[in-house]
């Protein structure tokens, strides 16, 4: 279970992006969240994956605190994120950036491009990413 307690993040202008945010994420779901540009999410998902620090509250993760860690971290305990708009390594291809998410987890990039695949059929997107 992925949770957060009272988590916030200000700007150093003292300007509140996100306030006291209490999520629980259930393993194995998918969760969507939604909301008008400008609510938060971005800075939810940044603060959640360890891309910036929180200016107060706590993320834990099976309830083991992982506030203070690394993206690095983050990822080998199974935490990834891939924004809409973008691709957290510009310079790979969709799939590469994929699977770069389950090489972090220590897998070999074999077994890693056999998962991926494996779950991009699942959900029917296989074709759309690899263009086979």
């Amino acid at each position: 279970m992925l949770e957060t307690q009272d988590l916030s993040y200000l700007l150093p202008s003292g300007q509140i992006l996100i306030e006291n945010i209490n999520v629980s994420l259930s393993p194995k779901k998918i969760v969507g969240l939604l909301g008008p540009n400008g609510a938060g999410k971005t800075t939810l998902f940044s603060l959640l994956l360890g891309l910036m620090k929180p200016s107060s509250g706590s993320i834990l993760l099976d309830n083991n605190p992982i506030t203070a860690l690394s993206v690095q971290k983050r990822i080998r305990l199974g935490l990834g994120y891939l924004p809409q708009d973008g691709a957290l390594f510009q310079e790979l291809s969709v799939l590469e950036n994929l699977i770069s998410l389950f090489e972090y987890q220590e897998h070999s990039k074999t077994d890693s491009t056999r998962f991926v695949l494996e779950l991009l059929d699942q959900i029917h997107l296989r074709a759309i990413v690899t263009g086979k």
